[in-house]
């Protein structure tokens, strides 16, 4: 794996089902696709973790293992989380709390540290800039995994699974002021 700056170093924490359809590893799930068993998952590779010895799991006959809500903690490494501590249920709320939306963990560090989001000027293609970023190859070397994008008020969304500084100047310095970054896995503080 390449270097991908801090994002290896930091620990990171997610709440997220766990899904194994074997030969697959496991992958903590951003997205689902909806069947019995689930047939599928965005997300994140999850090392550290048999999915079969969680109380609760779904197991099923073709093999597939599907966890309940569980806080995963570990270091993300551009492409995998790798467990540092045993993974804890997550407990369900009695009544459904809608997501918090959350910009990236890091605010950008030196002297672009006050940088603003802009909305674009009408002129700007949007749409253009999306594709741009879903073709870019070069995310993966420096640790960046889209999990999906969008666009609203003149701003391109991106979502990716961890947004350290590294990666989060990156991307504004490469696609410009009309970019919000959303890390979904939750930098852990330092203790």
């Amino acid at each position: 794996m390449a270097d991908h700056g801090d994002t290896s170093q930091q620990l990171w924490s997610i709440r997220a089902r766990v899904l194994e359809r074997p030969p697959r590893p496991p992958t903590a799930c951003h997205t689902i696709l909806t069947s019995d068993p689930p047939a599928g998952c965005s997300g994140v590779e999850v090392v550290g973790l048999d999915p079969r010895t969680v109380p609760g799991a779904a197991i099923h006959r073709d093999g597939t293992v599907f966890t309940p809500t569980l806080r995963l903690t570990g270091r993300y490494d551009g492409g995998r989380l790798v467990l540092t501590e045993p993974p804890t249920l997550v407990q369900r709320r009695a009544y459904p709390t809608p997501p918090v939306g959350r910009r990236t963990g890091f605010a950008p560090a030196g002297p672009r540290a006050a940088r603003a989001i802009e909305a674009a000027p009408p002129d700007v293609d949007l749409a253009a800039i999306r594709e741009r970023l879903h073709a870019d190859a070069d995310l993966a070397d420096h640790g960046i995994a889209i999990l999906g994008s969008g666009q609203a008020d003149g701003r391109v969304l991106l979502r990716v699974v961890a947004a350290g500084p590294e990666q989060t100047e990156f991307l504004l310095d490469r696609y410009g002021p009309h970019l919000v970054v959303e890390g979904w896995l939750e930098p852990v503080p330092p203790r």
